[in-house]
């Protein structure tokens, strides 16, 4: 969900001859959003710009593009020179594929872009934005969670949840322990969430310079159906089943010490 300085990048790149390529398949969405739309200042500078609008529009998979400052980029990339196929006619698009034949994923923008508009793109934006701020908030006031980014630059949040004896902060003597546990359980409480249908929440491992952080929770907040209960309600099902997961390491452990083959 980062941003990088693209203008700055795109006059180095240009500076020194580079290609510049900008992944926009999450972020290139914020196009359709005025409040946040600077974000991309400097996009028009890329040679090529992917943009997947099935991922924050919400328009049905598949739907991403590729897009050039010149057609014939492609053109000279793909072309295999079919002349039984392809006579160079302005809608033989074909040769600019890396597949000859393939779905008409652009229809699907299309069809969602005139039915919603830019007002409603932009509504489904701000309204994404507004519960993902909501979501930090919850986090931020409530001591038994640690955000891994504060604040999170746009929708996905990522954060862990440290049980009660646990210390909060990461830095300790006996971190690869500290890291093991706080992992398990982790993963344990995101099968438990999982399991009762309610939510459907992610984890993810990090590498910060050379040390591993344990895993964490990443929770994209995008649907337009979410609201400020529902997110009330994830943080209350985690707390929930993080205290069951704390009372069944405890017992692993102790299984463990006392040599149960089942443990």
């Amino acid at each position: 969900g980062a941003f990088d300085p693209l203008r700055a990048i795109g006059k180095i790149a240009k500076r020194y001859n580079l290609w510049f390529h900008i992944d926009g398949s999450w972020g290139g969405n914020l196009i359709f959003s005025e409040k946040r739309r600077y974000w991309l200042d400097g996009s028009e500078l890329a040679d090529t710009f992917t943009l997947n609008p099935h991922k924050m529009l919400g328009t049905p998979l598949l739907c991403s593009f590729l897009l050039a400052r010149d057609r014939q980029i492609f053109v000279q990339s793909n072309a295999l020179g079919a002349g039984y196929l392809f006579h160079g006619n302005e809608y033989d698009l074909g040769d600019g594929a890396v597949g000859c034949g393939r779905r008409p994923d652009a229809v699907k923008l299309f069809l969602g872009w005139k039915f919603y508009g830019m007002e409603g793109y932009k509504e489904r934006i701000e309204h994404a934005f507004k519960m993902a701020h909501y979501l930090t908030s919850l986090l931020i006031n409530h001591h038994r969670f640690r955000l891994v980014l504060s604040p999170p630059p746009t929708l996905q949040i990522c954060f862990w949840y440290i049980p009660k004896d646990f210390p909060l902060e990461l830095e300790h003597t006996d971190y690869d322990t500290y890291k093991q546990k706080i992992t398990a359980i982790t993963k344990e409480i995101h099968q438990r969430v999982s399991q009762t249908g309610k939510f459907m929440i992610d984890y993810a491992p990090m590498k910060l310079a050379a040390r591993e952080l344990p895993v964490f929770f990443r929770v994209v907040v995008n649907a337009p159906t979410i609201n400020e209960q529902h997110l009330e309600e994830l943080i209350d099902e985690i707390e929930s089943k993080g205290e069951e997961v704390l009372e069944w390491l405890k017992n692993r452990e102790e299984d463990e010490v006392m040599g149960d083959p089942t443990a």
